[in-house]
């Protein structure tokens, strides 16, 4: 299994005041969750799970060494509310 990074990034599409769910999988590794607007590094092992507003926050995860990892992520995106036509929020994030 090849081993990658996920980038700086922030998720643009996600509803600014939801949380997205980040479930971490695999066998034993030394994953590391990284939050620059907090400095933050959080140790990112199977089982553990982190909530975070992904299009507020930016964020990543870098190479692990040993194991396999696998991450499970439940999110809500503004264009399910926009179709369903009942509005996220009436809050502008810029």
């Amino acid at each position: 299994m090849e081993l990658i990074d996920s980038p700086w990034h922030q998720d643009p599409s996600r509803c600014p005041h939801s949380y997205d769910c980040f479930l971490s999988l695999g066998t034993s590794h030394d994953a590391s969750l990284n939050i620059s607007d907090f400095g933050a590094s959080l140790k990112y092992t199977p089982g553990s799970v982190v909530y975070l507003t992904g299009r507020v926050l930016r964020h990543s995860v870098k190479q692990c060494q040993g194991g396999e990892r696998a991450v499970l992520v439940h999110f809500a995106k503004d264009a399910v509310h926009n179709r369903m036509l009942c509005p996220s929020s009436s809050v502008t994030y810029h």
